[in-house]
């Protein structure tokens, strides 16, 4: 097998595994019609977003530039390793941060594309949990227990996360400028075929 086969693999594991539960946050979604429960939807603040990139590839192995789509739009085009995807975020209107709000969403929707930060949307189950009104909205009542049965339903197992991600910064270091080209268009392939 060649050596640079491997490590498109390990890059998309990378890129692909779990946050730690502790930065993972629950906002309500849908209200229960007795007023106590509500659906909980789990997202990470993009700053946790933007280390596992470098982390994983370095912090310059990936950029980012937005462009405005619209009123209330943004779209952001995403380079790791020299493979660029893109996607589009919108704010809600009368959000007083739209702009901020717009670009981190297509921030992470472009991180999706390559694997980052996807399971939260595909593999968490939705729960509905405790929770309790806070002035004009709603708040998740015990919000880590909720994200530890939420990781527990889907089966991620965080105990093997750290060493594992210590082993790819290793690796991806020894990897001169030109393997590492190599590297995002295998990448590429490789999240094609994972889609």
């Amino acid at each position: 097998m060649d050596a640079l086969q491997t490590p498109p693999d390990a890059v998309f594991a990378a890129l692909c595994a779990p946050f730690p539960p502790e930065v993972v946050e629950l906002k309500p979604g849908a209200i229960s019609e007795e007023k106590k429960r509500a659906l909980a939807l789990a997202y990470v603040d993009a700053r946790h977003y933007q280390a596992r990139l470098d982390a994983v590839v370095g912090s310059d192995g990936w950029q980012v530039a937005y462009r405005p789509w619209g009123d209330r739009a943004v779209i952001c085009a995403l380079t790791v390793l020299g493979v660029t995807r893109e996607d589009v975020g919108e704010a809600e209107k009368g959000d007083p941060n739209q702009a901020t709000s717009a670009a981190m969403q297509a921030f992470k929707r472009a991180c999706a594309a390559f694997g980052l930060g996807r399971y939260l949307y595909t593999d968490l189950p939705q729960l509905w949990v405790e929770a309790a009104p806070r002035g004009r909205s709603w708040v998740i009542s015990n919000s880590e227990a909720a994200v530890q049965q939420m990781y527990s339903a889907a089966g991620i197992d965080l105990t093997r996360r750290r060493h594992y991600l210590q082993r790819i910064q290793i690796l991806l270091q020894s990897l001169s400028e030109a393997e590492l080209l190599v590297l995002g268009k295998q990448i590429a392939a490789t999240a094609k075929k994972a889609a």
